[in-house]
Parts: structure tokens; sequence; C-alpha cells
């Protein structure tokens, strides 16, 4: 535990010192547990009731109160929902979002892991180092370490409520180094690339890949810089094409 929390502060010092010995177990079981520890939160606090409710309250579009022209029903002749539907409606929305969240801590996480490991693994030998598997996957693991932190600071902020709703969770810790800009949504993947835990991840990798690789922290950090670059680039273009 010492190792990670010196690597996360000083990783120039510390990261080297896990990934060349291809230490992975325990940085991984952190972010396990920050990961299950968030979705128990989100689990035991989610409240969908507001939000279904108002949902239910009025169809969207202009107008009065209930999002139609002044005068109108709120909702279609025969649509109108009974007590008992909207309970079912709302145990079925926070059964979607106990689901996602768990589905998050046990496939996302260590996707988020070895995906990037295979990554780190393939980028070092592309420019030159001799990586392999067991001390990429250690890189991957510490990088993903600040994502880590985040996990428990953000469970504990949702343990410390009595209930959050589902758009308060995307809110609980912004981090972001620049606005989000509303009026240009094709910015929006290279404003989340500002990430605090995005830049503390990223120089994590840097350091793990000059190690895992064997080659000088100049070439891997420029090597992590594009590869980042290009692949929020694919994001960003992706993202254009399915608009």
């Amino acid at each position: 535990m010492l190792a990670q929390l010196r690597a996360l502060l000083f990783p120039d010092r510390g990261v080297p010192v896990l990934v060349s010995a291809g230490r992975a177990r325990l940085s991984i079981a952190i972010a396990m547990a920050a990961a299950v520890l968030s979705a128990a939160a989100v689990s035991a606090r989610i409240d969908m009731v507001p939000t279904v409710r108002a949902e239910n309250a009025g169809g969207p579009g202009p107008g009065g109160p209930g999002g139609g022209p002044p005068g109108a029903s709120a909702q279609p002749p025969g649509e109108d929902k009974t007590d008992r539907d909207i309970q079912e409606e709302i145990d079925k929305q926070t059964a979607i979002v106990r689901i996602k969240a768990w589905l998050r801590a046990g496939l996302g996480m260590p996707a988020q892991i070895f995906f990037p490991a295979i990554a780190l693994l393939l980028l070092g030998r592309y420019v030159g180092g001799k990586p392999t598997f067991q001390r990429a996957a250690a890189a991957a693991a510490v990088a993903n370490l600040p994502w880590a932190v985040r996990g428990f600071i953000e469970a504990g902020v949702v343990w410390s409520r009595d209930r959050i709703g589902p758009e308060e969770l995307n809110r609980l810790l912004p981090a972001e180094l620049l606005p989000m800009p509303h009026d240009h949504l094709l910015l929006a993947p290279l404003v989340a690339a500002s990430d605090l835990f995005n830049l503390w991840s990223l120089v994590l990798a840097g350091f793990g890949l000059a190690a895992a690789a064997g080659i000088s922290r100049a070439r891997s950090f420029i090597a992590v810089t594009v590869a980042y670059l290009l692949f929020m680039s694919l994001v960003v273009s992706f993202f254009y094409s399915s608009r």
C-alpha cells in the first residue's frame, strides 16, 4: 500500500519500483475495492423517485407546466399512469442504475486495466522498447490508481447522503480543468480529456511505460501523449459521425 501511495505522490521514484518488479496485484486490488465500494454506495443511495415522477408529470414540448400547450392535458388520453405504474417504473429504473454500477465494477474496472496494458505493451514495442506483459500490466494498474482515488472519494460522498439522484452522479467530483462547452458538443470529449484524474493517470503511464519498456522517459512521455491525442481524436471523430 505504501508503494502505491508513493507512486501516486512521487511517480518519478515510486512508479519504476512497482513496474520494474511487475507488481500489479495490489494496485488492481485497490482499484477493484474502489469500484466495488462505489457501486455499493450507488446501489444503496440511488433515488429515482423524483426523476421518474418528474418525467411522468407531463409530456415534452413547449407550453405550460405539463410541457404542452396551455389548456392541453399533460399526457395523451388513455396514457395516464397509475401510482402502481409509476412505482413499477421507479423500481425498473432503480434496478437499471444498480446493474450498471455493478457492471462497471465487475467488468469495466478490469477492462480499464487490461486494455491499457495491451496498449502499453504494443506502444512500448513500437517505440523500440522491450516490455513484457507483466510489466505493462503493472504500469496500467499503477496508471489506474488516480481513478481508484476518485472512486473512494465519490463513494464517501455518496455514502454521506441519505439519497442521491441520477443526475447528481456525474457531478459528484467535478475535476475538469476547462469549462464544459454547451454550444460546441464536439469539444466535449477534448474538455473531458483535461480532467485532473486523466492527466494524473497520463503522468503515471508515462513513467510506467519508461520502466516497462526500458526506454527514456522523454521518449515514453512523447509516445504516451501522442497515443492519447490520437485516441481522443478517434473519440471525437466517432462522436461527430454519430450525430
